[in-house]
């Protein structure tokens, strides 16, 4: 995946983690005669750990206020060695992590669990995203309190600071339970002991790219399933980014691996790290290549856009519909030039003209040809067919679908 680099250390006014002590450390090197002081400005590791305290550090020391002096000073001893005495002064650095409430306040159908890392059971590994991994939790004070965490490690690089802050920022904002198609945010909360930002969120039963490998592998796939499928992840998709929209906010990683669906057949959008504002000067293509509009590649990049996320969108239904990308190739800037010259009638046949229809108008390779707003979307007639309540056969098919890949996973099959 490539990503965008944001400056993490924002509102430094809001939000500032200052280290509470001093920090000394004595250690014997060869026999060398010397005495002088060092400073420097440059990035510290994301730890110093001295006298068995772990005390974490923002990466970035480039002011003079911020400069940390290392003085050194020697001594020639009896048996060859020398002790270097090194002090790091207390410095102000920022650490917009520092205001979450500790322990957290859960807040999970209607009811608040405080809570805090070491309080976390665990039950069984969900999966490994690009900044994070995420498991199925249940509350030790409360065994039916049961959750999604991504765990996402308190890395100093600006990169992933970057990200995690977006993330957090935006679940905060947007998934209260105001838009049924985003995971839901419950609360946030600092393992200190490994150095993580836990989110809490809503517990979901797979992947999409889980789901169709799946229902392609089991095979004989009905086309009245196909079509419901498709529907739903399309409806259900572009009403959370319409909703993202109305906020001001693009993903900009739209694929696969970031749709997620539980057996009660509802599909929801996650991975907010890479999103930003419409508007922001910030707005540089991010996110996996593979899913790249043309715009996107094209020499200079065109900025991001809902109707890049439009394309994004359209490759994965695409990607589901065939069971792969449909630009099977290794190397994803290739795959990206390459799909705007994919071919389109593969599709025939597969699904009803209409819904072919719009998934082609997605990756038409101008962005202006491409519907004009989610809105277009969802009010096109065999769109507002998918009905919120799912019937007895599209519950049937995809709880299958799920009870397959947990028996895989628990390694039943």
């Amino acid at each position: 995946d490539e990503r965008q680099t944001i400056d993490p250390w924002d509102n430094n006014d809001e939000n500032v983690y200052r280290a509470q002590q001093l920090w000394g450390a004595t250690t014997c090197s060869s026999d060398v005669e010397s005495s002088q002081t060092i400073e420097f400005s440059s990035l510290i590791n994301d730890y110093i750990d001295v006298s068995n305290t772990v005390q974490l550090l923002a990466s970035d020391i480039g002011t003079e206020l911020e400069k940390v002096s290392i003085k050194a000073s020697t001594g020639k001893r009896k048996k060859n060695a020398t002790t270097y005495t090194i002090v790091i002064e207390e410095k102000p650095v920022t650490c917009w992590f520092e205001s979450l409430e500790n322990p957290a306040l859960l807040k999970y159908n209607d009811q608040i669990t405080e809570a805090t890392a070491e309080d976390l059971e665990f039950i069984r590994f969900i999966g490994q995203g690009n900044f994070g991994s995420v498991d199925h939790v249940s509350i030790n004070t409360d065994p039916d309190f049961q959750i999604a965490v991504k765990r996402i490690s308190l890395s100093t690089k600006e990169e992933r600071a970057s990200a995690t802050k977006t993330e957090l920022t935006v679940m905060q904002e947007i998934c209260i339970g105001d838009c049924p198609y985003l995971i839901e945010y419950y609360g946030a909360m600092i393992d200190r002991i490994h150095s993580e930002l836990c989110l809490c969120m809503e517990l979901m039963d797979t992947t999409l790219t889980k789901f169709y490998q799946t229902m392609h592998r089991v095979g004989d796939i009905d086309p009245n399933n196909l079509k419901c499928l498709v529907l739903r992840v399309m409806h259900n998709i572009t009403s959370a980014l319409e909703f993202l929209g109305v906020k001001d906010y693009l993903h900009r990683d739209i694929k696969p691996d970031n749709i997620l669906v539980n057996d009660s057949g509802v599909f929801k959008l996650s991975d907010y790290g890479t999103c930003c504002g419409m508007n922001s000067t910030e707005n540089v293509p991010i996110g996996t290549i593979a899913y790249f509009s043309p715009e996107l590649v094209r020499n200079p990049p065109a900025p991001s856009s809902t109707r890049s996320d439009m394309w994004a969108l359209g490759i994965s239904v695409v990607e589901t519909i065939l069971g792969q990308h449909p630009c099977p190739i290794s190397n994803d800037i290739d795959r990206a030039l390459l799909l705007a010259e994919w071919n389109r009638n593969i599709l025939e046949g597969m699904i009803p003209d209409d819904i072919r229809g719009l998934i082609l108008q997605l990756l038409k390779t101008e962005p202006e040809e491409r519907p004009g707003s989610y809105t277009e979307i969802l009010q096109m007639s065999f769109i507002q067919t998918v009905l919120m309540e799912l019937t007895y056969e599209e519950i049937f098919f995809i709880f299958n679908i799920i009870q397959i890949i947990r028996q895989s996973e628990n390694g039943d099959l």
